[in-house]
């Protein structure tokens, strides 16, 4: 009669079903790995270390052994240089030796495509500028100039925000500008955040800069948004001034409605007295159809003693306290 064994206890069953069975419970132990290899106890015969593992992970670990006389060791050779290429290279870089641009290879930007700053500037310098004989990038020494008049020994730099922001650029700006200064180059250097806000006053700079080799002083133009909010309430102060004549202020700067001309209360009067108070959301309407707002609306009607809260405010306002 046949017998079935399992290959991994080697115990023999009368049938395959049997067998079958038997194996169904080796899988759910360490015994059998996903791919259906089986682990056993190896021993290596060189560090006699003993690991559940299977035949072809036990010869991994004997091949790559530390007490392995013969075992193999895994360099990161890489790829090699071709001699040609290597030549080529060489070439390059004794061009460059000569050019005086060898220290920063792999970081210049000679063949880099113009920012969209520097394309803008472009256009001005063809629709603005008397003198067009410039050149882009142009090499002086180790660095790189953004826009050149050799002719003229001037030039002008774009900055972006990294110009302001890092430390390292700050640093090798400040080398290029002593760089330049010595070897008897004007430098004209344009904030592009503040050239986008106002581009008319800068481009006047950079055309008498370029003719006169004057440098004018430019005012700051950009402003902060306390700075916005700041000039439209004073330039709202000035218009009740023209309107109303003068009126206090309280300590904190803001209107002191208690001391307001009585015109001002008389005319906001006017607007809320045809909305009849007892409905609710008069004052919704008000403020949307009049263009006051809610609380100038509320101190109009406490101011003249008018009851302006309806039926249904009130008591919702009382079941807010009682809870």
């Amino acid at each position: 009669m046949k017998e079935w064994k399992c290959s991994i206890c080697e115990k023999s069953f009368r049938t395959r079903k049997e067998l079958y069975q038997h194996k169904e419970e080796h899988k759910g132990s360490n015994e059998i790995t996903k791919s259906g290899k089986i682990r056993k106890e190896f021993t290596c015969q060189y560090c006699k270390r003993i690991k559940l593992t299977t035949i072809e992970g036990n010869k991994v670990h004997e091949k790559f052994c530390k007490l392995n006389p013969q075992k193999s060791v895994v360099y990161n050779t890489g790829k090699k240089m071709p001699t040609e290429q290597r030549e080529a290279i060489s070439k390059k870089m004794k061009v460059h030796a000569k050019e005086g641009r060898l220290h920063n290879i792999g970081q210049n930007r000679w063949k880099c495509e113009p920012s969209y700053p520097e394309s803008w500037f472009m256009k001005v310098i063809e629709n603005e500028f008397n003198d067009k004989q410039y050149i882009r990038e142009f090499s002086c020494g180790r660095f790189s100039l953004d826009f050149a008049w050799v002719h003229k020994m001037r030039c002008i730099e774009i900055d972006g925000e990294q110009h302001y922001q890092f430390e390292e650029q700050i640093q090798r700006d400040k080398r290029k500008d002593k760089f330049l200064d010595e070897n008897g180059w004007k430098v004209l250097r344009i904030r592009w955040k503040e050239c986008y806000n106002d581009p008319k006053q800068f481009i006047e700079i950079a055309k008498q800069f370029i003719d006169n080799g004057e440098i004018v002083s430019f005012e700051k133009r950009h402003k902060t948004s306390t700075e916005k909010r700041n000039d439209r309430r004073q330039k709202y102060i000035e218009q009740m001034i023209v309107k109303y004549g003068s009126f206090a202020y309280d300590s904190s700067g803001r209107i002191n409605g208690s001391k307001l001309p009585s015109k001002i209360w008389e005319e906001r009067l006017q607007c809320i007295e045809k909305y009849d108070k007892t409905k609710f959301g008069w004052i919704s309407n008000a403020v949307r159809e009049i263009g006051l707002t809610r609380k100038v609306i509320m101190d109009t009607c406490e101011h003249f003693g008018i009851h302006w809260r309806t039926k249904r405010q009130n008591m919702s306002k009382i079941a807010c306290r009682k809870q």
